[in-house]
């Protein structure tokens, strides 16, 4: 009995080991969506970010039959998308990159003008390298006055999540964040994976989002909704989840 009960089904090895794989490809794919489709934006992060989290939450709601089809539709169509421009020779190319764009003209080549911020910003993280100048004290006037004055145009965040983490609490302040977020993450869509369960398929969704947006915007650890809305999901996945999951393993061993 003791042995049947420490042994696990078959199918139950087969999810964890699939889940062990799983987690980093979904995040890698997201990775490579969003840096994608920011170069060919210009900077589009938000959106870029929503269409990002929305395919993840697609691919982890959805079984592996239904994901080759769809991946297949969407190879096909990009390799039209693609002989219909190589066709039409420079103007089908240009006609793709200004759609592609979005209307968008203005500094696409340092998106939007935030690399020159963080070029600038980088020497006052340095100067507070391991526990930075304090939440959400970095953007004094003077320090606003002053960027501005440098860059031309009126800011008042880093615009980029982790760039205001280290401005704020530091190297050490931002890998526990990060890392928090990312076993979150992970929680979150193993659960999913596992057990169907809408709420952490949310809550992977928000978090996935959050951790797009922040490459190139700073809302998420701003007291702000989405910075609230991030830390409501942690919560939810630290106090929450673990004891679903520990209730639901006692049981098969009854």
């Amino acid at each position: 009995v003791e042995e049947a009960q420490g042994s696990k089904l078959p199918i139950q090895a087969l999810v964890d080991r699939v889940s062990a794989v799983f987690v980093p490809i979904v995040i890698g794919l997201a990775l490579l969506t969003f840096l994608t489709a920011t170069w060919l934006t210009g900077s589009r992060s938000s959106m870029v970010a929503v269409l990002a989290a929305l395919a993840m939450f697609f691919v982890v709601s959805t079984s592996a039959y239904r994901l080759l089809l769809i991946s297949l539709g969407l190879l096909t169509a990009a390799a039209a998308s693609l002989m219909m421009a190589g066709l039409y020779g420079d103007t089908g190319i240009e006609t793709l990159a200004e759609a592609a764009l979005l209307g968008r003209t203005e500094k696409v080549s340092s998106l939007s003008g935030r690399i020159p911020l963080w070029i600038e910003l980088m020497p006052h993280w340095q100067r507070h390298f391991w526990a930075g100048h304090g939440f959400a004290t970095f953007w004094r006037p003077g320090v606003i006055e002053m960027v501005a004055q440098h860059q031309g145009w009126v800011i008042a965040s880093a615009h980029s999540a982790y760039l205001q983490l280290l401005l704020d609490i530091g190297l050490v302040g931002t890998a526990v964040t990060v890392l928090l977020v990312l076993c979150s993450l992970v929680v979150s869509v193993v659960e999913a994976r596992r057990s169907g369960d809408f709420g952490a398929l949310f809550l992977f969704t928000v978090l996935v989002f959050a951790l797009l947006n922040g490459l190139l915007e700073s809302n998420s650890v701003q007291m702000r909704f989405l910075g609230f809305t991030c830390g409501i999901c942690v919560l939810k996945l630290a106090l929450f989840l673990p004891r679903t999951i520990g209730r639901r393993n006692e049981g098969m061993n009854y």
